[in-house]
């Protein structure tokens, strides 16, 4: 309704234009009908076809990911595993000290193939049997995954130009994302007339855009689930499209606020519906202003608890405010509880080992009960439910990168179940820290060194790619971020064990500010390696000091001054460009003139000349971090030949945060 004609209505008239109706504009406002309504929704459909074509670049890879049964399951229910052990037969696979090990495609092949005729039992026939027991028919559904590779490989140059940094968290591709997403809503908010004049639209705009706002804010979202992106990845969205209804909120209400003053009418129009949109509007403000970064790193809690209570209270006094706006709020609620509900079948009360780590300024969580569920690089949300969290720190939610690699068919590798290295930060961390200490002296004491834990997850992860179908990985970390590569380098190793891997060539690169930090993860390291061994795929573990200039040699505790083949420390930074090179050169090498072997029925052993199919690129720690290996793996992509040759080289991004 325009204010002219709002100056020559009733009160009641006017009460009735500030629930945006469609009925009260259509009445006011002639042959608009298209505009009030259906516009908005057509906005709607419009981003819903976006979202679309997303997925149908996206398809590709979820298809060939699908394509194994295992993939349908993993990595959406925590679980307990069968407790049965996969038990090694090194035999000759365990090179003798000293020896030199031959890492190339064929020396992998033959000793991942070694194998022995025997006589079936029971039907007479011979049945290939391997060094774990497994006969043809347990193996055919654990050869190699097929690998598709992402769009950063086929066209590098687009990639690497819609990849640049603008600004920390923010690249070309989606600042353009953002910047159509803006044009689209001020096109419909504008088109309905003057938003100092026309307050209507503005409501529209924010009642229509609830669905998009929720989608992207769940944990489970179909969007992510579909585009195989984590909610962490979508997040930047979220907060985008949240500010969008924000602004559309306050600028329907404030407008009919000013309105009302100065005629005089706001007692008047101060109705059921008009204070339900009143309460939409206090909830909005508060998802926005407590969402701020400075607000949300103080207060969390005060951000956690607002969020939700004031998402879950908008939704009905949107309704109440206007009956039209209805079809969105149902869809809105529908999406939020499917993710509550899912969240709900996610969730798992348990128990904790917690153990200090003071040296890593970390705490390792080890949940016996849960060993499987998971995928290497997803993330866990953790709630300690123990007083000694504090008043509010026991309901505190936090995310944890799982640093251990779950069962596959009952396969574990030490029996501990879900590991997490949780960082000593902030006064959750610290009181975290202080109960693991706690419990320490409890269990010297003969005292139970338990806690209960309620999980929730998993979420997050490689998404649609498949880590095990490249040739080579080069996984970086910094800081208490080494639990996502430890957990990737380990379920590589498992799955190399029985053959369900290509990768050849691991390169795990660790950069600490001391080497004191090496002493904890010391012992997993070096049973990485003994199964690198064993499994014929070349390892190398690589410390950096970062506070040791380059002139000096890094000082090692006593219990490490003795390293285990295949793990070095250096002195400053890692120089990520030829590590980065290096791994690309020795993967062109091993394939260059080796020859995979395949066993066959009834042919023997035939020979089968395999291409590289591409480097996997892990990264997880501070944000600088990951945007100096983002930006590296992008420019390397585009200028360099190898990384065709190579089958590509592609790049995933775990940074801290939340």
């Amino acid at each position: 309704m325009s204010y002219n004609a709002a100056q020559t209505t009733t009160a009641a008239a006017g009460s009735a234009a500030a629930t945006f109706s469609v009925d009260a504009y259509d009445a006011t406002s002639g042959g608009t009908d298209l505009l009030t309504g259906d516009l908005y929704f057509l906005a709607d459909v419009l981003l819903l076809c976006v979202a679309a074509l997303f997925f149908l670049l996206a398809l590709p890879r979820a298809i060939t990911r699908l394509t194994r049964l295992s993939a349908w399951t993993e990595g959406l229910f925590l679980r307990a595993g069968s407790g049965r052990r996969r038990v090694q037969h090194p035999g000759s696979l365990s090179p003798k000290e000293g020896e030199v090990y031959d890492y190339s495609e064929r020396s992998f092949a033959a000793r991942r193939f070694t194998s022995q005729r025997r006589v079936n039992p029971t039907s007479g026939s011979p049945t290939t049997v391997t060094d774990d027991g497994d006969s043809d028919a347990a193996r055919s559904h654990r050869r190699p995954p097929a690998h598709m590779p992402a769009w950063s490989s086929i066209f590098p140059g687009m990639s690497a130009r819609l990849g640049a940094t603008l600004r920390p968290g923010h690249s070309v591709g989606s600042a353009l994302l953002l910047l159509g997403y803006a044009v689209l809503m001020l096109f419909v908010g504008l088109e309905g007339g003057n938003p100092f004049v026309e307050y209507v639209p503005a409501g529209w705009v924010a009642a229509s855009q609830l669905p998009v706002v929720f989608i992207l804010g769940t944990k489970n979202n179909l969007l992510g689930v579909l585009l195989g992106k984590g909610y962490e990845k979508l997040n930047y969205l979220h907060r985008f499209v949240g500010r969008f209804v924000f602004l559309a909120a306050n600028v329907h209400s404030l407008g009919y606020l000013y309105q009302w003053s100065i005629q005089g009418t706001l007692a008047q129009n101060l109705t059921p519906n008009i204070i339900w949109g009143f309460v939409a509007l206090v909830c909005a403000d508060i998802l926005f202003f407590l969402s701020l970064h400075e607000l949300r790193e103080v207060l969390y809690p005060l951000f956690y608890f607002s969020h939700v209570l004031a998402a879950i209270i908008i939704l009905p006094a949107t309704a109440l405010h206007e009956r039209s706006t209805t079809p969105y709020v149902i869809t809105a609620l529908v999406l939020y509880l499917f993710d509550r509900l899912l969240r709900i079948a996610q969730t798992r009360l348990t128990h904790a080992h917690p153990r200090a780590l003071p040296v890593l300024g970390t705490v390792r969580l080890t949940l016996p009960t849960l060993s499987t569920g998971w995928r290497a690089g997803q993330h866990v949300r953790v709630k300690v439910l123990s007083t000694g969290m504090g008043w509010w720190g026991w309901a505190e939610s936090h995310p944890f990168t799982v640093a251990s690699c779950a069962e596959d068919g009952g396969r574990g590798s030490e029996g501990e179940g879900l590991v997490l290295l949780c960082k000593s930060a902030g006064k959750w961390g610290e009181r975290l820290m202080e109960l693991a200490r706690r419990a320490e002296y409890c269990e010297a004491g003969g005292g139970s060194p338990r806690v209960r834990v309620l999980v929730d997850g998993p979420f997050g992860g490689p998404g649609h790619a498949v880590i095990a179908s490249y040739s080579a990985a080069l996984l970086v970390a910094g800081g208490s971020g080494i639990s996502y590569p430890l957990a990737i380098a380990e379920e590589l190793l498992r799955d190399a064990s029985y053959g369900a891997s290509r990768v050849r060539l691991i390169n795990l690169v660790w950069s600490v500010q001391d080497t004191a930090s090496l002493d904890p993860i010391l012992p997993q390291f070096t049973r990485l390696l003994r199964t690198a061994r064993h499994t014929g795929t070349h390892l190398r573990i690589s410390l950096f000091h970062t506070r040791a200039t380059t002139s000096t040699e890094p000082k090692l505790s006593p219990s490490a001054r003795f390293l285990p083949q295949g793990l070095t420390v250096r002195a400053g930074r890692p120089p990520l460009a030829s590590l980065l090179s290096s791994v690309v050169n020795r993967t062109l090498e091993v394939h260059k003139a080796s020859v995979a072997w395949t066993p066959q029925a009834g042919s023997g052993e035939a020979q089968e000349r395999r291409s590289p199919s591409g480097v996997f690129v892990g990264v997880c720690g501070p944000r600088a971090l990951g945007e100096d290996v983002e930006r590296l793996v992008r420019t390397f992509g585009a200028r360099e030949e190898r990384a065709g040759s190579v089958g590509g080289v592609e790049c995933q991004v775990e940074v801290f945060g939340w």
